[in-house]
């Protein structure tokens, strides 16, 4: 006997509500579960103004073997402010915890509550996209479950890493695109599911900010057809990416990877960094600083010079 019609939406919204409940027992759980190198997340407190609730000498400190469960206020790093999507949930979760809250710390559980309800919302409404096609309703709380809600992947919610809104932002994208080349209406919960992805995706990290644009291209002989207008205005959409990081003055995004890759890497795996400084265009005063990267000194460094300086001249 074939299965009833419905059985797959049953099957799917029991899996979804599956997935959910895992980022929140990820999130929730005592003691904080998370990632825990500090140093590559000052790009988000900094711009905050806040750095983990431990004593002065050691709050720029890479803890690599645990996550800080609480921030407070105060100064850190030169120039670590990093603008993007994870600023943007991060905020949320700051702003959202001293407007509620009286107390002067923030739980970095703040942001992983913040993001639980994020994937709530594009889940159930890629659900809502989905629920015509029984067979991809079931297809995509299958992904929802086994990749989204998978505790690996939940362990970055309780960060100020940019990997849940690159991961969130590329299932939405793609669950949108699914819906209208299925046949669902372009319309505003589409569009605003497909929004959300691209501007979570092409903002969450450099290395990404073309990808929503290539896939709008892409899915163009789909969206024109379902609705002209908001077609074009979600390629607009995934232009901001390109315009926010191409900026020019984007020091912020820029130059911490233009450190890692000419100093960190080139000119540190070279077994001449003289003659491989020159063919980068970079002064041989920066030789002394061959291995730095934006957050690990070396050499000369100790005296309070950083890569950036060199690479400056």
């Amino acid at each position: 006997m074939p299965p009833a019609p419905r059985l797959p939406i049953v099957l799917g919204v029991l899996l979804v509500l599956a997935a959910l409940a895992r980022m929140a027992v990820v999130v929730t759980h005592e003691p904080m579960l998370g990632y825990g190198d500090q140093a590559d997340m000052q790009r988000v407190t900094g711009c905050l103004g806040i750095h983990p609730d431990v004593p002065a000498a050691e709050k720029l400190k890479p803890r690599p073997d645990e996550p800080m469960p609480s921030y407070v206020s105060g100064a850190v790093d030169e120039e670590p402010c990093s603008f993007g999507s994870e600023l943007a949930i991060a905020s949320v979760a700051f702003y959202s915890h001293r407007w509620f809250a009286a107390e002067p710390k923030f739980p970095l559980k703040w942001v992983g509550i913040t993001k639980v309800f994020l994937a709530a919302f594009l889940i159930g409404a890629a659900c809502v996209l989905l629920f015509p096609f029984p067979g991809a309703f079931l297809l995509h709380a299958v992904t929802a479950f086994a990749i989204l809600g998978d505790p690996f992947t939940s362990l970055w919610m309780n960060t100020f890493y940019a990997e849940i809104p690159t991961f969130l932002g590329a299932y939405a994208i793609v669950a949108a695109l699914t819906a209208v080349s299925l046949g669902a209406r372009l319309g505003a919960v589409a569009m605003t599911v497909l929004v959300v992805g691209i501007l979570l995706l092409g903002l969450s990290k450099i290395q990404f900010f073309l990808l929503p644009l290539a896939l709008v291209v892409l899915a163009l002989p789909v969206l024109l057809p379902a609705d002209r207008r908001c077609a074009l205005a979600a390629l607009v959409v995934a232009l901001l990416p390109c315009a926010v990081f191409l900026a020019p003055g984007k020091k912020g995004v820029l130059a911490p990877n233009r450190m890692d890759t000419y100093l960190g890497a080139l000119a540190w795996s070279s077994d001449k960094p003289r003659e491989t400084l020159a063919r980068l265009g970079l002064p041989q005063t920066c030789e002394p600083l061959v291995g730095a990267t934006a957050f690990r000194r070396t050499g000369r460094l100790s005296g309070g010079r950083r890569p950036r300086s060199c690479l400056s001249t």
